[in-house]
């Protein structure tokens, strides 16, 4: 069943993706290395993850959930899986990120609040951006959030000069009191933007 979710996936992604402006090459982008971690994403979750084109990256990690209740500790109450993307670029180039899809399963009891919060920044730089949605209970149903964060990114460019990898951090967390859960499907997809320095 997940090789037939993947294909079809990756068919929609690929039917999807938008088109970048003509002005520049970037025959020579390329995915150069992956790193992962956190309570959400340990080692050995990570399913699948591709530059699909120089403007989509998709990941495909085991899904996590963050719960409260009688059956959950302290520690399960928070959840987070950092993906680490290293691109080939020219120096002349630079990116950011300017959307992300996020999808998974909300069962928030009366007065439980699950919060997804996505974060971004560059390797060696102090600038960081952080995108928290929140939902608030009573909630059970599926959810899929498609998220504009060009906006808020427009800032927060990668260095000219050299690569700098990026750091998308995928977080959820829910209220301390109460029973609920928040889950994430563990799909991370997203799209970059590029400009010449």
């Amino acid at each position: 069943m997940y090789a037939s979710g993947l294909f079809a996936l990756l068919a929609c992604l690929s039917l999807s993706t938008a088109q970048a402006p003509a002005t520049q090459d970037l025959s020579g982008v390329s995915l150069a290395q992956l790193a992962y971690g956190g309570s959400g994403c340990p080692q050995g979750s990570l399913k699948f993850a591709e530059l699909i084109t120089p403007w989509r990256f998709v990941s495909i990690t085991d899904g996590f959930t963050a719960a409260v209740g009688s059956n959950a500790s302290v520690t399960d109450q928070r959840k987070a899986c950092q993906i680490n993307i290293s691109l080939n670029y020219p120096a002349g180039l630079q990116f950011t990120l300017v959307n992300s899809t996020y999808s998974g399963y909300a069962n928030l009891g009366y007065g439980v609040n699950g919060t997804h919060n996505l974060s971004m920044y560059f390797s060696g730089s102090s600038e960081q951006k952080a995108f928290p949605d929140t939902l608030q209970g009573t909630l059970d149903e599926k959810f899929t959030v498609y998220k504009l964060t060009h906006l808020e990114t427009t800032d927060v460019w990668s260095p000219c000069g050299a690569p700098s990898p990026l750091n998308v951090v995928n977080e959820l967390s829910v209220t301390q009191t109460g029973t609920g859960s928040l889950y994430d499907s563990g799909i991370m997809d997203l799209a970059f933007l590029w400009r010449t320095c």
